[in-house]
C-alpha cells in the first residue's frame, strides 16, 4: 500500500535553515542607504540578515529560505508592503514570520490597514533603533512561543498515533488512513496491498517467561519489520489479547 506517513517538515532550499539560536531578519526596503544602516545595526544587534528591495523578491525569498522576523518597507515598486504582509499570511510556510511594517504613513486608517493585511506591529519613520531592537525582541518572544505550541501539538499528535512500546503506529492511525488509502487506489486506480501477521505462542512467551521477556519480542518484531520496508511504508501494532501487526508496503508498481 501506498501508505503515507506524517510527512517531515520540509527542509529550506541550500543553507537556508536557520541555526539553533539563530534568528533571522528579511529586511525590505527600495532605499538602497537606508536598507545599508538598518542592516548594519540590525547585524550589530546579533541578528543574522538579509535583505530585499521588493516585495516581490522578499517573497520569494520566503518561500525558498525561513525567516522568524520580516522588516518591510510600506512604499516599494513591484510589490507594496502591505501585498508582502498579505502573500506572506497566504503562504503556507514552516513557521510563523513575525512581520514589522515601516512607513511614513501615521494616520490610523493606514496602521488599521496595516495590520489588516497581517502586519504585527507598525512604525512610522524615522525609526530609532531602541524602538526597532524593542519591537524584534518582542517578535522573538512571541515566535518563541508560536514554536513551542506548535512543537507540543505535533508532540500530542505523534503520541495520539503512535504504539508507546513497539514505537509503530496504532490502531487509531490505521483506522484513519487506511479507509484513505482504499479509496485513493480505487481513485487512480492502483493495487493495495495489506499484510496482517501475528506473533505465533505469544501468550507462552508471557506466561514462561514474563511480560517485559514479552515487550521486548515484541519491540524486536515491529524492529525488524521497520528494517525491510520502505520510508514511505508504514507499520501498525495492534496489540489485544493476541498481538497482530499490519504492515502496509507500497503500492505494487
Amino acid at each position: 500500500m501506498n501508505a503515507t506517513a506524517p510527512s517531515a517538515p520540509k527542509a529550506p532550499a541550500g543553507d537556508a535553515k536557520p541555526n539553533a539560536g539563530e534568528w533571522r531578519v528579511l529586511l525590505v526596503d527600495d532605499e538602497p542607504t537606508q536598507r545599508l544602516i538598518t542592516a548594519r545595526l540590525l547585524k550589530r544587534a546579533g541578528f543574522v540578515v538579509d535583505t530585499a528591495q521588493n516585495g516581490k523578491e522578499a517573497l520569494d525569498r520566503i518561500n525558498t529560505s525561513e525567516y522568524q522576523l520580516l522588516v518591510t518597507d510600506w512604499e516599494m515598486p513591484e510589490m507594496d508592503g502591505v501585498a508582502l504582509c498579505k502573500a506572506v499570511r497566504s503562504a503556507k510556510l514552516d513557521g510563523y514570520v513575525y512581520t514589522i511594517l515601516v512607513t511614513s504613513r501615521d494616520a490610523i486608517e493606514h496602521l488599521v490597514a496595516g495590520l489588516q493585511a497581517g502586519a504585527d506591529d507598525y512604525l512610522t519613520k524615522p525609526v530609532l533603533e531602541p524602538e526597532l531592537l524593542a519591537r524584534l525582541n518582542t517578535g522573538k518572544r512571541i515566535v518563541t512561543l508560536e514554536r513551542n505550541l506548535r512543537t507540543a501539538n505535533e508532540e500530542n499528535r505523534r503520541l495520539s498515533i503512535t504504539d508507546p512500546l513497539t514505537g509503530a503506529f496504532n490502531r487509531r492511525y490505521l483506522m484513519e488512513k487506511l479507509p484513505h488509502e482504499i479509496e485513493r487506489s480505487i481513485r487512480y486506480p492502483h493495487p493495495l496491498a495489506l499484510l496482517m501477521c501475528d506473533v505465533d505462542h505469544f501468550k507462552k512467551i508471557n506466561d514462561t517467561n514474563g511480560h517485559q521477556t514479552g515487550d521486548a519480542v515484541l519491540q524486536a518484531v515491529v524492529a525488524a519489520i521497520k528494517q525491510k520496508v520502505r520510508g514511505t511504508d508504514w507499520v501498525c501494532a495492534l496489540r489485544r489479547r493476541r498481538v497482530r501487526l499490519s504492515y502496509c508496503p507500497r503500492r505494487a508498481r
